[in-house]
């Protein structure tokens, strides 16, 4: 039979080194974990800024940037006007999640057409692929977002319907 020798408690020393690579197994690429974990850094922060509300402001400059009067662009998200209008500090999630999915498309169709005025334009008139609805019309659900985002992505690469 073979002997096994008893291991003692590690020393602190022993606890604080680095793992020995195994053999045959390759070290992971750290430049792909950082970028991965700045992107799930990001996205936990706006998990957060959701949970806790924008400032009320963020509403406020989204419209501006969209061109459309505060109650105007609150009811195209189906949020009430005159409870948006006695907020004082903070959205509620729901606000702030609608909010800010409206001013991510917003950005979006910039960068898509190039300018704030061409994406306001757009944003605001019937599009041929969105079964001729405008697309600040279909803001108010995710799936509606989502096509949306998904019809400027085909525009963007030329797939357009």
């Amino acid at each position: 039979m073979e002997k096994r020798r008893k291991l003692g408690p590690m020393t602190k020393a022993q606890l604080m080194e680095a793992p020995r690579p195994y053999p045959g197994i390759k070290q992971a690429k750290i430049a792909r974990a950082s970028a991965h974990a700045v992107l799930t850094s990001s996205a936990m922060s706006r998990i957060s800024l959701i949970r806790e509300g924008a400032p009320v402001e963020t509403f406020a400059q989204t419209a501006k940037n969209i061109g459309l009067a505060q109650a105007e662009f609150a009811k195209k998200l189906g949020l009430s006007p005159r409870t948006l209008a006695s907020r004082r500090t903070r959205l509620t999630s729901e606000e702030t999640e609608k909010t800010l999915r409206a001013k991510d498309l917003f950005e979006q169709a910039a960068g898509v057409f190039g300018s704030e005025e061409e994406a306001r334009r757009w944003l605001t008139n019937p599009a041929y692929g969105l079964e001729g609805q405008r697309p600040i019309d279909l803001l108010d659900t995710e799936p509606g977002a989502m096509h949306v985002r998904d019809y400027l992505g085909a525009i963007e690469y030329g797939n357009y319907w």
